[in-house]
């Protein structure tokens, strides 16, 4: 059984798609065990951006499929987003499955 759960589906009032974490994120350690998972594609915070205004967390990331944006929200939503890099999240997607860690709905 998955540990984890997510979705790929397009973001709000967009087109564009990004990855949706579900279930297992509820947990202070769940992007450190993100960036664990993920270290066979090279998988590396670039920059930081801490959104206080809102309480979230932004990351910029850089890999061997490309770049994306991995955010956390107030309300404990993780999501990975890559507007310019469509091709290398559907790679992401692939990965993730291929972990078996992940469940996708």
């Amino acid at each position: 059984m998955a540990k984890y759960t997510y979705q790929l589906r397009p973001a709000h009032g967009s087109s564009e798609l990004l990855i949706e974490f579900l279930k297992g994120t509820f947990h202070a350690g769940f992007i450190q065990e993100l960036l664990i998972i993920l270290q066979p594609i090279q998988f590396k915070p670039t920059a930081v951006i801490d959104a206080w205004a809102n309480d979230e967390i932004i990351v910029n990331v850089s890999s061997d499929y490309g770049n994306f944006l991995l955010s956390k929200d107030i309300w404990d939503g993780v999501f990975i987003m890559a507007s310019r890099n469509q091709d290398g999240l559907l790679k992401l997607d692939a990965f993730l499955l291929e972990t078996g860690l992940f469940e996708k709905k």
